[in-house]
């Protein structure tokens, strides 16, 4: 053995010789690793693209849409009817939910014009109960003044026997008598209104007319010891 690396010069029979030279391409082995570490770097780098890609776009399309929506239901819920609902032309879960958000706004919007025409006819009928309670009131007084009126007249028809006066007291009575059945028309045309029997029809009448009314409570004041006229 004469290789100069060799570690003995005196070997001997038996001896294990020799010196076993790997004369191997370091720098391309390195080189082959390196580019294949590189390789697996760059799939590493595009799968972690293409997952952040899906991410963003489930973001885009799927997260922001059901938050949105959400925050939309939770507004009709709240009263809301103004709010518009998106996403109701899109062919997917999220098109069939916002559809379903603008069906339950048109009912919740329904609903309340229903509670609101309710509302306004039970305040109608108060108020023409009402109504109709302060008239039947007015009425009953205004049909106790003619017929106390009557009373009086009668009793002055019999006390008095000049002509004269018994006349002017038999046009009095007769003014009464048509009083009251002025009162009692009207509370008859009342009922038949209340029955759409019969229809308004606005007039104009001469103000003076109305007070031709009131003659009867001059009897009944001046029973009373009081002068009663109209200014």
């Amino acid at each position: 053995n004469n290789h100069k690396e060799s570690p003995r010069s005196d070997w001997k029979l038996g001896d294990v010789r020799g010196v076993i030279e790997v004369d191997a391409k370091i720098a391309a082995q390195l080189a082959g690793g390196t580019a294949l570490s590189n390789t697996i770097m760059f799939w590493v780098s595009a799968a972690a693209m293409a997952i952040l890609i899906v991410i963003l776009w489930t973001t885009r399309t799927v997260s922001r849409p059901l938050l949105s929506l959400t925050g939309i239901l939770g507004a009709v819920s709240r009263g809301d009817s103004e709010i518009e609902v998106p996403h109701q032309n899109r062919r997917d879960e999220i098109g069939l939910l916002a559809q379903g958000i603008q069906e339950f706004k048109n009912n919740v919007i329904a609903n309340r014009r229903r509670q609101i025409e309710v509302l306004e006819a039970k305040e109608a009928a108060e108020s023409a109960n009402t109504a109709k309670t302060t008239f039947l009131a007015s009425a009953s007084h205004d049909l106790r003044q003619p017929l106390q009126a009557l009373q009086l007249f009668v009793g002055a028809l019999e006390r008095t026997e000049n002509e004269d006066q018994r006349r002017n007291i038999l046009d009095q009575l007769k003014s009464s008598l048509d009083v009251l059945g002025t009162t009692l028309n009207t509370l008859l045309d009342l009922s038949n209104l209340e029955t759409g029997i019969l229809n308004p029809e606005p007039q104009q009448i001469e103000v003076s007319k109305l007070f031709e009314l009131t003659k009867h409570y001059a009897v009944v004041a001046a029973d009373k010891g009081l002068d009663f006229r109209v200014v």
